[in-house]
Protein backbone atom coordinates (compact mmCIF):
# COMPACT_ATOMS: atom_id res chain seq x y z
CA UNK A 1 0.00 0.00 0.00
CA UNK A 2 2.81 1.91 0.92
CA UNK A 3 4.41 1.68 -2.66
CA UNK A 4 1.59 2.21 -4.41
CA UNK A 5 1.01 5.67 -2.70
CA UNK A 6 4.49 6.55 -3.43
CA UNK A 7 3.93 5.68 -7.05
CA UNK A 8 1.01 8.00 -7.18
CA UNK A 9 2.92 10.51 -5.44
CA UNK A 10 5.59 10.41 -7.48
CA UNK A 11 3.57 10.30 -10.61
CA UNK A 12 1.74 13.03 -9.31
CA UNK A 13 5.40 14.75 -8.74
CA UNK A 14 6.11 14.03 -12.25
CA UNK A 15 2.50 15.17 -13.41
CA UNK A 16 3.68 19.04 -11.50
CA UNK A 17 7.15 18.31 -12.42
CA UNK A 18 6.24 18.05 -16.48
CA UNK A 19 3.37 21.23 -15.75
CA UNK A 20 5.55 23.37 -14.08
CA UNK A 21 8.09 22.64 -16.94
CA UNK A 22 5.65 22.97 -19.78
CA UNK A 23 4.18 26.31 -17.88
CA UNK A 24 7.76 27.23 -17.60
CA UNK A 25 8.31 26.66 -21.07
CA UNK A 26 4.72 28.20 -21.84
CA UNK A 27 6.45 31.28 -20.25
CA UNK A 28 9.90 31.07 -22.18
CA UNK A 29 7.77 31.28 -25.21
CA UNK A 30 5.36 34.29 -24.19
CA UNK A 31 8.84 35.85 -23.24
CA UNK A 32 9.94 35.45 -26.20
CA UNK A 33 7.26 36.49 -27.89
CA UNK A 34 6.90 39.56 -25.72
CA UNK A 35 10.47 40.64 -26.33
CA UNK A 36 9.85 39.67 -30.07
CA UNK A 37 6.42 41.48 -29.45
CA UNK A 38 8.68 44.86 -27.64
CA UNK A 39 11.14 44.81 -30.14
CA UNK A 40 8.35 45.08 -32.80
CA UNK A 41 6.24 48.16 -30.84
CA UNK A 42 9.81 49.73 -30.43
CA UNK A 43 10.62 49.38 -33.92
CA UNK A 44 7.05 51.14 -34.91
CA UNK A 45 7.53 53.15 -32.38
CA UNK A 46 11.05 53.93 -33.69
CA UNK A 47 9.07 54.16 -37.67
CA UNK A 48 6.17 55.94 -35.92
CA UNK A 49 8.74 58.77 -34.22
CA UNK A 50 10.58 59.25 -37.46
CA UNK A 51 7.58 59.64 -39.51
CA UNK A 52 6.23 62.01 -36.86
CA UNK A 53 9.50 64.00 -37.54
CA UNK A 54 9.17 63.54 -40.98
CA UNK A 55 5.60 65.01 -40.87
CA UNK A 56 6.93 67.73 -38.46
CA UNK A 57 9.33 69.00 -41.19
CA UNK A 58 6.97 68.60 -44.03
CA UNK A 59 4.25 70.73 -41.62
CA UNK A 60 7.32 73.11 -40.75
CA UNK A 61 7.87 72.81 -44.87
CA UNK A 62 4.20 73.67 -45.36
CA UNK A 63 4.12 76.34 -42.91
CA UNK A 64 6.44 77.89 -44.58
CA UNK A 65 5.80 77.52 -47.73
CA UNK A 66 2.08 79.39 -46.50
CA UNK A 67 3.85 82.46 -45.14
CA UNK A 68 5.98 82.38 -48.32
CA UNK A 69 2.95 82.41 -50.67
CA UNK A 70 1.15 84.41 -47.97
CA UNK A 71 4.18 87.12 -48.63
CA UNK A 72 3.88 86.59 -52.36
CA UNK A 73 0.13 87.00 -52.35
CA UNK A 74 0.64 90.41 -50.60
CA UNK A 75 3.10 91.50 -53.04
CA UNK A 76 1.12 90.64 -55.50
CA UNK A 77 -1.74 92.46 -54.04
CA UNK A 78 0.30 95.52 -54.24
CA UNK A 79 1.61 95.05 -57.86
CA UNK A 80 -2.11 94.95 -58.50
CA UNK A 81 -2.95 97.86 -56.74
CA UNK A 82 -0.02 99.78 -58.47
CA UNK A 83 -1.52 98.48 -61.43
CA UNK A 84 -5.00 99.44 -61.11
CA UNK A 85 -3.43 103.04 -59.97
CA UNK A 86 -1.43 103.17 -63.64
CA UNK A 87 -4.08 101.98 -65.26
CA UNK A 88 -6.57 104.99 -63.68
CA UNK A 89 -3.90 107.49 -64.73
CA UNK A 90 -3.72 105.64 -68.07
CA UNK A 91 -7.00 106.10 -68.80
CA UNK A 92 -7.11 109.94 -67.51
CA UNK A 93 -4.35 110.23 -69.95
CA UNK A 94 -6.36 109.01 -72.81
CA UNK A 95 -8.67 111.32 -72.22
CA UNK A 96 -6.76 113.76 -72.08
CA UNK A 97 -5.15 112.72 -75.76
CA UNK A 98 -8.32 113.69 -77.52
CA UNK A 99 -8.68 117.05 -76.33
CA UNK A 100 -4.55 117.54 -76.73
CA UNK A 101 -4.55 116.00 -80.22
CA UNK A 102 -7.22 118.62 -81.15
CA UNK A 103 -5.24 121.46 -79.92
CA UNK A 104 -2.24 120.08 -81.39
CA UNK A 105 -3.89 119.68 -84.46
CA UNK A 106 -5.62 123.25 -84.57
CA UNK A 107 -2.28 124.24 -83.38
CA UNK A 108 -0.83 122.81 -86.65
CA UNK A 109 -3.22 124.60 -88.25
CA UNK A 110 -2.86 128.15 -86.88
CA UNK A 111 1.03 127.27 -87.56
CA UNK A 112 0.17 126.81 -91.42
CA UNK A 113 -1.88 129.57 -91.52
CA UNK A 114 1.10 131.66 -89.47
CA UNK A 115 3.71 130.34 -91.88
CA UNK A 116 1.27 131.53 -94.93
CA UNK A 117 1.05 134.97 -93.79
CA UNK A 118 4.77 134.82 -93.33
CA UNK A 119 5.16 133.91 -96.58
CA UNK A 120 2.47 136.89 -97.86
CA UNK A 121 4.58 139.53 -95.67
CA UNK A 122 7.84 138.40 -96.78
CA UNK A 123 6.55 138.57 -100.10
CA UNK A 124 5.19 141.55 -99.16
CA UNK A 125 7.90 143.39 -98.01
CA UNK A 126 10.08 142.42 -101.19
CA UNK A 127 7.38 144.63 -103.05
CA UNK A 128 7.88 147.51 -100.05
CA UNK A 129 11.28 147.18 -100.67
CA UNK A 130 11.24 147.15 -104.26
CA UNK A 131 8.88 150.15 -103.82
CA UNK A 132 11.09 151.83 -101.43
CA UNK A 133 14.17 151.64 -103.86
CA UNK A 134 11.91 153.09 -106.47
CA UNK A 135 10.66 155.62 -104.54
CA UNK A 136 14.47 156.43 -103.40
CA UNK A 137 15.62 156.30 -106.95
CA UNK A 138 12.53 158.75 -107.83
CA UNK A 139 13.57 161.17 -104.86
CA UNK A 140 17.33 160.92 -106.23
CA UNK A 141 15.97 162.08 -109.48
CA UNK A 142 13.59 164.73 -108.01
CA UNK A 143 16.98 165.69 -106.01
CA UNK A 144 19.14 166.16 -109.43
CA UNK A 145 16.04 168.08 -111.10
CA UNK A 146 16.07 170.08 -108.23
CA UNK A 147 19.99 170.67 -108.30
CA UNK A 148 19.40 170.83 -112.53
CA UNK A 149 16.53 173.54 -111.85
CA UNK A 150 19.28 175.79 -109.42
CA UNK A 151 21.50 175.80 -111.43
CA UNK A 152 19.60 176.84 -114.40
CA UNK A 153 18.56 180.06 -112.16
CA UNK A 154 22.05 180.64 -111.47
CA UNK A 155 23.05 180.40 -115.03
CA UNK A 156 20.34 182.52 -116.50
CA UNK A 157 20.63 185.01 -113.53
CA UNK A 158 24.00 185.08 -114.78
CA UNK A 159 23.22 185.65 -118.21
CA UNK A 160 20.57 188.71 -117.55
CA UNK A 161 23.22 190.14 -115.25
CA UNK A 162 26.32 189.99 -117.99
CA UNK A 163 23.58 190.90 -120.43
CA UNK A 164 22.82 193.85 -118.40
CA UNK A 165 26.31 194.73 -118.28
CA UNK A 166 26.72 194.87 -122.35
CA UNK A 167 23.50 196.69 -122.28
CA UNK A 168 25.22 199.37 -120.58
CA UNK A 169 28.63 199.23 -122.96
CA UNK A 170 27.00 199.10 -125.72
CA UNK A 171 25.20 201.74 -127.64
CA UNK A 172 23.72 200.30 -130.40
CA UNK A 173 21.77 197.40 -130.40
CA UNK A 174 18.77 196.92 -128.22
CA UNK A 175 19.37 200.01 -126.25
CA UNK A 176 20.13 198.31 -123.13
CA UNK A 177 16.39 196.88 -123.72
CA UNK A 178 16.10 192.94 -122.18
CA UNK A 179 12.92 193.37 -124.12
CA UNK A 180 11.75 194.76 -126.44
CA UNK A 181 8.12 194.65 -128.38
CA UNK A 182 7.49 191.91 -125.74
CA UNK A 183 10.22 189.47 -126.84
CA UNK A 184 13.59 188.67 -125.31
CA UNK A 185 16.55 190.23 -127.17
CA UNK A 186 18.80 186.88 -126.45
CA UNK A 187 17.72 183.15 -126.52
CA UNK A 188 19.68 181.52 -123.59
CA UNK A 189 20.16 177.63 -124.14
CA UNK A 190 19.61 176.10 -120.82
CA UNK A 191 19.87 172.15 -121.19
CA UNK A 192 17.96 170.04 -118.23
CA UNK A 193 19.09 166.42 -117.92
CA UNK A 194 17.77 163.91 -115.59
CA UNK A 195 19.68 161.32 -114.17
CA UNK A 196 18.56 158.42 -112.73
CA UNK A 197 20.86 156.61 -110.15
CA UNK A 198 20.66 152.62 -110.29
CA UNK A 199 18.85 151.21 -107.23
CA UNK A 200 20.85 149.67 -104.18
CA UNK A 201 21.09 146.06 -104.16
Amino acid sequence: MKGYKIVVIAVLLVIIAGASYYKYIMTLRERDDLSRNLEMVKTEMARVEVERQVVAEELQKQKAHKEQLLQEKQALEGELQTAKDKLAEIAKLEAQVGPLQQTIENLEQGNQTLLQEKEALSKRLEEIAQEKAVLESRLRSIDELKKAIREAKIQRREEILAARKRTDSEVTGNRGYIVKNGTTTFHPKITIEFISTPDNE
